[in-house]
């Protein structure tokens, strides 16, 4: 009789011990699913986008120099290529950037700091190529002008 009661369990334990693996299974699956995803989301976090030619150049047609510079030094901290156009517009930036500092100096009475602004504002100016334009847009962005540098 001991014989025939194993043999009658036989088939349920083969059963639950199937549907046991089948369940760890599954879950180590889930599991490495789940690890996968979040590898993927800390890389894709730790991602900077960095600001392409178009995106320079908007900023320039639309006046938002402070986001120019901004994009430029991102740009720069995490070496993305300089292609076509871009230099001159890291011009303009570099620009902008000198004349607010320019500003500042010589509204603090700080005469060397102000014409060491001067002279980087004047080499900026001779690199930003086609943007030229965008030193007077500048000036009155910044409600001066130019002529302050004389």
């Amino acid at each position: 009789m001991m014989q025939g009661y194993e043999t009658e369990q036989e088939p349920k334990r083969l059963r639950r011990d199937l549907l046991l693996n089948a369940a760890i299974v599954i879950l180590c699956l889930i599991l490495l699913i789940q690890t996968v995803a979040l590898i993927v989301n800390v890389l894709d976090y730790q991602h900077v986008n960095t600001a392409d030619e178009a995106s320079l150049i908007s900023m320039v047609s639309y006046h938002q120099y402070d986001t120019l510079v901004e994009n430029v030094h991102r740009n720069e901290a995490y070496g993305a290529p300089v292609k076509g156009e871009m230099g001159q517009l890291y011009a303009v930036a570099y620009y902008y950037e000198e004349a607010m500092l320019y500003l500042a100096h010589r509204g603090a009475g700080n005469e060397a700091q102000a014409k060491q602004c001067r002279d980087k504002m004047q080499e900026y100016e001779g690199q930003m190529g086609s943007y030229g334009f965008a030193k007077d847009e500048i000036w009155e962005f910044l409600g001066s002008s130019p002529e302050i540098l004389k």
